[in-house]
């Protein structure tokens, strides 16, 4: 019987996946199946770092940096086109949108296939802490991810459920139209920004098509409701 793969070996992932109300980790073998998995229901501003410590300590964690991911998962994010970011004054004009929160740290991309930059922000002393114990993780956005390898330059409508978060993008004429995020609960609060997206946007129910994208079951379920309301769905 062959021994069990150590946690801290060159060919083991830790996904931790960073959302308003807690984080998540997952730790995964080279085949991506998980190994150990778990949730912290823990502040994820700047109030619940010596929680995350305590955690982010035990033996199992001790994951090579380069193996590692951190995704940011929430609905504070802005997108710029190429030609509106400018380093002297992106992060006023995030505030703008946003708000002003003291102690935060800002992160952006650009988006070449969009021509766009994607600019989210976090806690200062939870970047510091991962940058730290994880100087080489890799850094991304949930939405960021999504813009990047499922939406396509086709027309539609390209929605990600998770997390109780929904996330509503529109192409229109191959171009990025509206991308904006939502926390929902329930379906029933996916669907209502789904079909108020499409009334703003002028979308033909019946024609307009739409994909989604999550979790299998939820996936499904949401894609049930909305036949009453979309002719044209598929899930991706």
């Amino acid at each position: 019987m062959s021994e069990k793969q150590p946690f801290n070996s060159l060919d083991t992932h830790l996904e931790i996946i960073i959302k308003k109300d807690g984080v998540s980790y997952s730790v995964l073998n080279s085949e991506k199946k998980i190994l150990l998995r778990q949730d912290i229901n823990v502040p994820t501003d700047n109030s619940g770092n010596d929680i995350i410590d305590f955690f982010f300590n035990q033996p199992e964690l001790q994951v090579f940096d380069k193996n590692v991911t951190i995704i940011f998962d929430n609905t504070t994010y802005t997108l710029f086109p190429n030609e509106l970011f400018k380093l002297q004054d992106y992060q006023f004009l995030f505030e703008i949108e946003h708000s002003k929160q003291e102690n935060t740290v800002y992160v952006y991309e650009q988006i070449s296939s969009w021509e766009f930059y994607f600019v989210f922000r976090i806690s200062e002393k939870i970047k510091s802490f991962f940058d730290e114990k994880y100087p080489r993780a890799k850094i991304k956005h949930t939405v960021l991810d999504f813009l990047k390898k499922k939406v396509q330059k086709e027309d539609g409508t390209y929605v990600l459920s998770k997390n109780k978060i929904t996330t509503i993008v529109v192409v229109l004429n191959g171009e990025l139209k509206l991308a904006t995020s939502f926390y929902t609960p329930m379906h029933e609060d996916a669907i209502y920004y789904i079909l108020s997206v499409y009334k703003e946007l002028k979308l033909n129910n019946n024609e307009f098509p739409i994909s989604i994208l999550g979790t299998k079951q939820p996936t499904k379920e949401l894609k049930t409701l909305l036949e009453n309301q979309i002719t044209n769905i598929k899930t991706l």
